[in-house]
């Protein structure tokens, strides 16, 4: 009894060290997959750490690459866009052309209402007492008229015109009356007395032209028209493309 005794706490001590041996394996491969689960998952994490911190910058490098694209752009075609490209007109008989077809370039207007006066004497008769009888015929006219002044481009000659590049230089005639008009229809009577026919106050009416003429003429009308006509065409020719426009008036 005591032998089986013996032989069964041998053999217990026996299993239990086995097992113990076993465990302590178990318990190694446990640790060993622990750590490399460890370094897995730490990889892992690693590798989605820098994959989110990619995404999160890629709209920022595109970003960045786009403004510097856009920049680019500007700066080539900003210049085209912006500068003023002069229009450049070869042919001179063209430009000369086309300003004649203007024809009458009007640059300045006058106006003004004007009295006429106009008094007759006729003879009637001899008079019983001797000589003759007379009567007085008199007549005030209010008028009212412009004068138009400017240059008549149909004048210019294919020399008065010289083009090149963005720069034109054009030699103009001198201004000049286009017309006077005071129509019949712009006169009042405001005084009358006697027979006025219609001959007197056509004569009338001529000189209230004479007259608005002289007056236009006497205020410096032409000189105007010559200053105010060159800041019209230097417009007109700076819409054609034209950068720089020289104009003067011939002698």
């Amino acid at each position: 009894m005591k032998e089986n005794n013996n032989i069964n706490q041998n053999e217990i001590e026996g299993n239990t060290s086995n097992i113990a041996n076993v465990g302590e394996k178990i318990t190694d491969k446990v640790v060993d997959k622990i750590k490399t689960s460890g370094e897995s998952v730490g990889a892992a994490a690693g590798k989605a750490a820098a994959g989110a911190a990619t995404k999160a910058i890629l709209p920022y490098v595109i970003y960045i690459i786009l403004g510097v694209v856009l920049a680019g752009a500007f700066v080539f075609v900003a210049p085209k866009i912006f500068t003023r490209r002069p229009l450049t007109i070869a042919d001179t008989a063209n430009v000369v052309d086309k300003i004649k077809k203007i024809g009458e370039f009007t640059t300045i207007c006058y106006y003004e209402e004007l009295a006429i006066m106009d008094k007759r004497i006729d003879t009637t008769g001899k008079s019983i007492w001797g000589g003759y009888n007379t009567t007085e015929n008199e007549i005030v006219l209010i008028g009212k008229g412009r004068v138009r002044a400017g240059f008549d481009l149909k004048k210019v000659k294919e020399n008065d015109i010289y083009v090149h590049g963005d720069t034109i230089d054009i030699n103009l005639p001198k201004a000049e009356l286009f017309d006077v008009i005071m129509n019949p229809s712009d006169f009042t009577t405001e005084y009358e007395s006697g027979t006025w026919s219609h001959e007197n106050t056509k004569t009338l009416k001529a000189r209230a032209k004479q007259q608005l003429e002289q007056d236009a003429l006497e205020c410096g009308l032409l000189k105007r028209a010559e200053t105010n006509g060159q800041k019209r065409l230097k417009s007109l020719f700076a819409v054609f493309g034209y950068n720089t426009i020289n104009i003067t008036i011939k002698e």
